[in-house]
């Protein structure tokens, strides 16, 4: 009997701790200030999802995928992986409605075993009620590749979860962001 229990007890437990890594978090766990995100997670995130933004082109409003890291240590880290990858970004957008800043980085080889090439739209936002670090993706053809139907969409997320886990904090990204605004 005291095995069928041991050998239940570790079943269970396998069973706890096999999540969907999607929603397991990321990095060292960090206590926040903000009582609607109690962790924050160094070199990591809480979770990602993908949702649907709307930007306005000209008369038009179209929606863009938009992959974000939730309860980010920093809402730069999108940013300053991009620029650790590429160096500094080809033009700075601002969102009338929330006053961020959106880095723009034009024409990026992202993975080595493809000459294709990318635009990418790096932000992030920190407030009481989110913090995140984003990203939008368009291929050479200006397609979105984080729609679902998107045959890049897996491979795009895991770039950027895995430059996120892997991300060397070093202060050169913040001193170039801080004289270029």
């Amino acid at each position: 009997m005291k095995k069928i229990f041991l050998i239940y007890a570790f079943v269970a437990t396998c069973l706890i701790f096999a999540q969907d890594k999607k929603n397991s978090p990321v990095g060292a766990r960090y206590k926040s200030a903000t009582p609607n995100i109690p962790y924050i997670y160094k070199n990591g995130y809480k979770d990602f999802e993908i949702v649907r933004v709307p930007t306005v082109t000209g008369k038009n409003t179209i929606y863009t995928g938009e992959l974000r890291f939730n309860a980010v240590y920093s809402s730069f880290y999108t940013m300053e992986l991009l620029f650790d990858a590429f160096g500094i970004w080809d033009k700075e957008l601002r969102a009338k409605e929330d006053y961020t800043s959106i880095l723009v980085w034009k024409k990026k080889k992202l993975f080595a075993d493809s000459n294709r090439l990318y635009d990418i739209y790096a932000r992030g936002k920190e407030n009481k009620t989110e913090m995140y670090a984003a990203v939008m993706v368009f291929d050479d053809n200006k397609n979105d590749v984080l729609i679902d139907s998107s045959a890049e969409r897996n491979k795009m997320v895991n770039y950027f979860a895995q430059g996120i886990k892997h991300l060397k904090s070093n202060r050169k990204f913040y001193k170039v962001y801080g004289k270029e605004r």
